[in-house]
């Protein structure tokens, strides 16, 4: 591998990989040809998050706790910066920030509760950009430079800014990222590591249109969807009533049915899931490529 030269890059459009390149970084250039100017990682893996949040019982607020049994500290760390995030389907966002939270190893002790509604006047599209302004600046704050703080708002603003659904960022701790993400560097280096973490909120709405998919009977799943995929580049202005309910669940909408079956089966779920063939990853998942 070398670092330095000015070889040329993969060819693409599409942001979520344009938008990473858009810092004062030197290239790298791998042994096989390709040729980067940032490092990229995506890998599948499951740990607790450090924080954890629930609903009250009357739904009315938001409970944090701490998520950190296995990390093997006596000074518990500080999350230094969190947000509560509304997004409507419309573009209009409401959000507020929750300040640094310490935690504990206790994870039964409530760090902090906060409303999970938000008011009215609350909501507007002008929001996008505040709340975009308020991240980067704790990013910058945290240890990382304009342009890397730019281009990671960048990188998900479609995916976690102007998509629908209330969620929680924070700023992982560095004890914890250090923790389950070792790293280390051959020569003397300064290291500046920030984790942004996220937290998807299944809100009453959401709970509301689960339960409605799960009603439908396997017969009104089954005529509908099947009418509709085989017409369908003739119907595109007239989805089944079944197939927009699971649609109008946003983006994590398949993680949803997926966790909803599983916890409260229903008949028609089942059918839902095998027309459209919607099935948890397996490992023992066979793949087959396709030329």
């Amino acid at each position: 591998m070398q670092i330095g030269g000015d070889w040329p890059l993969t060819n693409t459009t599409a942001h979520v990989w344009t938008s990473p390149r858009d810092v004062q970084a030197a290239r790298v250039h791998a042994a096989d040809g390709e040729s980067e100017n940032f490092l990229f990682y995506r890998g599948v893996g499951h740990m607790d998050a450090p924080l954890k949040v629930s609903w009250s019982d009357d739904g009315s607020q938001l409970l944090f706790r701490s998520q950190l049994e296995n990390l093997p500290t006596d000074r518990p760390p500080e999350i230094h910066a969190m947000w509560l995030v509304d997004i409507r389907a419309d573009g209009k966002i409401a959000f507020r920030s929750l300040g640094p939270v310490p935690l504990t190893h206790d994870s039964g002790e409530l760090l902090l509760g906060t409303s999970a509604s938000f008011a009215e006047a609350k909501y507007s599209t002008a929001n996008f950009l505040k709340l975009r302004d308020s991240l980067k600046a704790a990013l910058v704050s945290e240890g990382l430079f304009d342009d890397e703080a730019q281009a990671l708002l960048k990188t998900w603003e479609v995916s976690y800014f102007k998509s629908p659904g209330m969620r929680v960022f924070f700023f992982c701790p560095r004890a914890w990222t250090d923790y389950y993400l070792p790293l280390q560097i051959s020569l003397p280096a300064q290291i500046n590591r920030v984790m942004v973490g996220r937290i998807e909120l299944v809100t009453p709405e959401q709970r509301e249109k689960l339960r409605k998919l799960a009603a439908f009977s396997p017969e009104a799943i089954q005529e509908q969807g099947l009418k509709w995929l085989a017409h369908w580049h003739a119907s595109l202005n007239h989805t089944p009533e079944t197939y927009q309910t699971y649609l109008d669940l946003g983006r994590f909408r398949n993680a949803l049915v997926l966790d909803e079956e599983k916890k409260w089966p229903t008949p028609g779920l089942a059918r839902f899931m095998a027309l459209y063939h919607l099935r948890p990853f397996s490992l023992a998942t066979p793949v087959t490529a396709k030329n």
